[in-house]
């Protein structure tokens, strides 16, 4: 019993201390500040409904015949998903310092609350991000599936890719 309680200690703690916001999932004040509400899944991401019919099918080209279609598809996923990898991102030094403050503010936060990850998995909370993320992640292969389908059929971005520039 005494080994016991060092290692629920351990496991308790460590996903509080190691979540970290994906890329392109920035915090704002509001989601540090309600952190332990949404732990007991009091409050959650609701999925946005333009991804919710994506996830059945998300290679779908119903209605999708002519390059006008497959552009608007394409910019109403970059208004729910944010802009995709061959946008133009201003990313400032203020704005990486304010996100790095609030990934420090909610980690420390989310430590605070003993058996976090036990409350999490009771609570429902983890299956609700679970289900978030992975309407994210289907909108995200269906705007990659639109922009490759759009390359085939000579449509302008952002109907198709951008050309990236490399960097050395």
């Amino acid at each position: 019993m005494k080994h016991l309680l060092p290692c629920i200690l351990l496991f308790a703690t460590t996903p509080a201390l190691a979540q970290r916001p994906a890329p392109g999932q920035e915090k704002d004040v509001g989601d540090v500040v309600t952190q332990p509400i949404a732990d007991v899944n009091l409050k959650r991401k609701d999925v946005p409904p333009e991804l919710t019919a994506i996830m059945a099918n998300p290679y779908d080209l119903t209605g999708l015949r002519k390059c006008r279609h497959i552009i608007a598809a394409v910019r109403e996923l970059d208004g729910v998903l944010g802009p995709d990898f061959d946008e133009a991102v201003e990313d400032s030094k203020a704005a990486r310092r304010r996100q790095s403050a609030l990934s420090v503010a909610g980690g420390a936060i989310s430590s605070l609350i003993p058996f976090r990850f036990l409350i999490r998995e009771i609570s429902g909370a983890n299956k609700a991000d679970e289900e978030y993320r992975a309407a994210i992640y289907a909108g995200v292969v269906r705007r990659g599936f639109l922009k490759g389908y759009g390359k085939a059929r000579r449509c302008v971005p952002p109907g198709s890719p951008r050309r990236i520039k490399s960097t050395p």
